[in-house]
């Protein structure tokens, strides 16, 4: 499964992008998010930066262990988690846009997940029917980091 929303932001770059590779600020800029734990390296995110993000999801806690994987400064980033017998890649690009308000930045968000087991493979006929939701929650999550600059 394969999903990539993006929304543009009016703000410049660098702020945006320091604002997404803050895991202490996640939880006060991105409401889906009710709290990170940091497990090895800084909370202002570098390659090797490893935590825990916990989210609400369906009335229930839900925990991910995630590492930065790829990181280039006001460019991208892209982390990893390894779940149930599943990869879950995701990462956010930036770059500047013009818009008619001026200086804008174009957030991409992408998600990948890859089935490495057998029963992994079995379950992930069932995840087709939830890439609506996910996608719906990466949307919400860039709303809410974009809200944060614009509200």
């Amino acid at each position: 499964m394969r999903l990539s929303e993006s929304v543009t932001v009016h703000a410049p770059v660098h702020e945006v992008f320091e604002r997404l590779r803050d895991l202490a600020g996640a939880p006060e800029h991105v409401p889906g998010i009710t709290g990170i734990e940091v497990l090895r390296g800084p909370a202002r995110m570098e390659v090797g930066t490893r935590w825990r993000e916990t989210r609400r999801l369906w009335g229930q806690d839900a925990s991910e262990e995630m590492e930065v994987v790829s990181l280039r400064e006001d460019d991208h980033y892209e982390v990893v988690a390894h779940h149930g017998g599943m990869v879950y890649l995701s990462g956010f690009q930036v770059a500047p846009v013009a818009t008619a308000r001026g200086e804008a930045t174009r957030v991409t968000q992408d998600f990948e997940a890859h089935a490495i087991t057998p029963g992994a493979r079995a379950a992930s006929l069932l995840m087709r029917p939830m890439s609506g939701i996910i996608a719906r929650q990466c949307r919400e999550d860039l709303l809410a980091i974009k809200a944060s600059f614009e509200d």
